[in-house]
This record gives C-alpha cells, sequence and structure tokens, in this order.
C-alpha cells in the first residue's frame, strides 16, 4: 500500500512538474540580429509583423517593448463590438466604421512598412476580411488596409493618431492569387 501512495505521489508530483513547464505557445525568433519573443495573447497580430530585413537592429530594439502594445491594439480593432481605454491623444478609426456588410469579421494578415525612431513608430495594416459568422464564414475576396502612429509618452508607447485623414480602404484580391500585390502602400 505505500508502495503504490509513493508512487502516485511521484507521478501527481511528474504531472504537475510536466503541467508547470508546458509550453506556453511562446516562441523566440531572430529578427534584424535581435532575438525576440511572440507569447499570448494577440499571437495572430504579432505573427502579422512583417520584420524580417525591414528594419535596422537600432530599430528592432526600439520595436521590441513596443510589440505587445501593438498587437493588442491591433486585437482591439479587429474586434467589431470592442471597447478599448481612452487613448492620451486620439481615438483610432476601426475598419468597421467604413464596412456595411453586418456579418463580417476582420484578420489581420500583415503589418508591414515600418518607421521606427526613439519617440515614434509608424507601420501600415492590411486585414483580411470575412464574411459570414463563425464558423460558417467565408474568406471575402477583399482586404482593408489603414497605417497607424504610436509615440512614446512618459516611456509608454501609446496610439497616438492615423495615418492620414482616411484610410487606404478596400483592396481587391483573391485571396488564392500568390501573384496579388497589395499596392501601393500608404507612403
Amino acid at each position: 500500500m505505500s508502495l503504490n501512495k509513493t508512487v502516485c505521489f511521484i507521478l501527481a508530483h511528474l504531472l504537475y512538474w510536466n503541467i508547470a513547464m508546458a509550453d506556453n505557445g511562446s516562441h523566440t525568433e531572430e529578427f534584424n540580429g535581435v532575438n525576440i519573443t511572440f507569447s499570448p495573447p494577440n499571437m495572430a497580430e504579432q505573427r502579422s509583423f512583417m520584420l524580417r530585413g525591414a528594419l535596422t537592429k537600432k530599430e528592432t530594439e526600439i520595436l521590441v517593448p513596443a510589440i505587445p502594445v501593438i498587437a493588442k491594439f491591433l486585437n482591439f480593432l479587429r474586434l467589431k463590438d470592442a471597447i478599448y481605454l481612452p487613448y492620451p491623444v486620439n481615438t483610432p478609426r476601426k475598419p468597421y466604421q467604413f464596412i456595411s456588410e453586418k456579418d463580417v469579421w476582420l484578420a489581420p494578415i500583415k503589418s508591414y512598412s515600418w518607421r521606427v525612431s526613439d519617440d515614434q513608430i509608424s507601420f501600415v495594416a492590411d486585414y483580411l476580411v470575412n464574411y459570414g459568422k463563425i464558423p460558417n464564414s467565408v474568406m471575402g475576396d477583399y482586404y482593408f488596409r489603414d497605417a497607424y502612429i504610436f509615440k512614446k509618452i512618459n516611456g509608454q508607447w501609446f496610439f497616438y493618431d492615423n495615418f492620414g485623414d482616411k484610410p487606404y480602404g478596400f483592396l481587391k484580391c483573391k485571396h488564392s492569387d500568390k501573384s496579388c500585390k497589395l499596392d501601393p502602400p500608404l507612403w
């Protein structure tokens, strides 16, 4: 009986240790000479960042602390009814302000054209527009593009403003068309 209790005790502790040490979905990649760890939540948004070869090592190092903030921001924009904390400067426009269809949802697919300085980050984001209610949604033939500016205020990164008076808007593009280019960029 004592042996069974000991074996159960050891197995329970091994199981606990295995769960405690399990991968939480985080992964680290090297971009421009800088290791960046992408971790939940907002992994889809982080994976949309096109960083490799787009920035210098210094720019990448500046961007690293802003990555979770920008990913959370993009997640907020893709959710139709989400309410976000007020920003210290401006309220961001959401793509849904420009979409008339009722049952539509967005997925960020690419964040690129990064411009990074010590106190400002700007970038372009493309969203895939999907129609219908999940799980019966249909991947659309449209992408939506807008651009954003973040500023460092009191040592923290915040959304500062949208780039331009209005978004670039819809881009007609077949999702299956590998040669389709979503050009021109906003800048």
